[in-house]
């Protein structure tokens, strides 16, 4: 990567323009829930104060889809206040304000809000997915919850989602899927991507890794085999059929990478001569002690487990 291949805008935006394109669907404000009406009150306060905004960061490679990185308590904080979502708690230099909405704001008070000036540094149209990815690391270092799955899924590389898309047409997946209940189409996928990855030494994965950092090595160096997929699938939905037995977001990915890539033909036969007494063993194990494992994602003892229930 080469610094001539950033594309950085910066501009300067009223908060009235900000909410504007926060409500038209423009700005994708994914809202923070740990701020409450304090934080919020305190945020508009300083802007009563005429205390210097630090910078919003914004990717705005899609012209047609902003999304915040960076400032989204701010934003969510205006937004919700200039539509009267919230009324002013705890103030410290303006305690005459406590238990006001923005309609009950003098007119001057108001307008001072709507013309607060915000200065935006965005990730303009142009930058590869490599680059893109690379900055919003830079700007959100902790991506873990910090961002909707629609941008996440975002990061990835266009012909590489294109593939990954293919993936979920295998007929199977609808089963899974229906106990996965993902947030995403790929999220699943890329949860069962990540376990593969963790598999490789030459990565920087491990169990705590992001998947947005999973997707970073995905565009870098994409490790990709459809064929265990499918396999895992297949193997999951004759071995469990209807039966739940405790199959969710925990569980199903490690299941999916684990029949599909751990086990052969041999021993897989052996389990599916005797569905039911596996099932019976896999519940005990989940209620005794898997559900602790799986909890903690220690995904080599649940293979180790695995391995003797089997």
């Amino acid at each position: 990567m080469h610094p001539s291949d950033i594309r950085i805008g910066q501009n300067e935006y009223r908060a009235y323009q900000l909410t504007k394109f926060i409500q038209d669907g423009r700005l994708k404000l994914e809202e923070k829930k740990n701020w409450n009406n304090k934080n919020m009150s305190m945020s508009i306060e300083s802007i009563l104060l005429g205390l210097t905004m630090t910078p919003i960061y914004i990717d705005a490679s899609n012209p047609e889809s902003w999304f915040v990185l960076d400032g989204r308590k701010r934003l969510q904080s205006l937004y919700r206040f200039f539509n009267g979502n919230f009324a002013l708690t705890e103030l410290e230099f303006f305690p005459d304000l406590n238990d006001c909405e923005f309609s009950d704001l003098p007119y001057p008070l108001q307008n001072k809000l709507e013309e607060a000036l915000f200065t935006i540094y965005s990730i303009n149209q142009g930058v590869s997915e490599r680059v893109r990815l690379s900055l919003v690391l830079r700007i959100v270092p902790d991506l873990k919850s910090a961002l909707s799955w629609e941008f996440k899924e975002s990061l990835l590389d266009n012909s590489l989602k294109e593939l990954l898309q293919d993936w979920l047409k295998y007929p199977a997946y609808d089963f899974v899927k229906s106990r996965f209940n993902p947030k995403s189409d790929l999220q699943l996928l890329l949860e069962y991507l990540r376990l593969i990855l963790i598999g490789h030494d030459d990565t920087n994965i491990n169990l705590h890794t992001n998947i947005e950092h999973v997707i970073f090595q995905l565009n870098a160096n994409p490790i990709l085999n459809q064929s265990e997929w499918n396999l895992g699938i297949d193997r999951i939905t004759q071995i469990f059929g209807r039966d739940d037995s405790y199959l969710n977001k925990k569980t199903l990915p490690i299941l999916i990478f684990y029949f599909g890539t751990r086990i052969d033909d041999v021993l897989y036969d052996r389990i599916h001569n005797d569905v039911n007494l596996f099932l019976e063993r896999w519940k005990g194990f989940y209620l005794n002690i898997g559900k602790k494992l799986f909890r903690r994602n220690n995904s080599g003892n649940i293979y180790n487990e695995l391995d003797r229930l089997i």
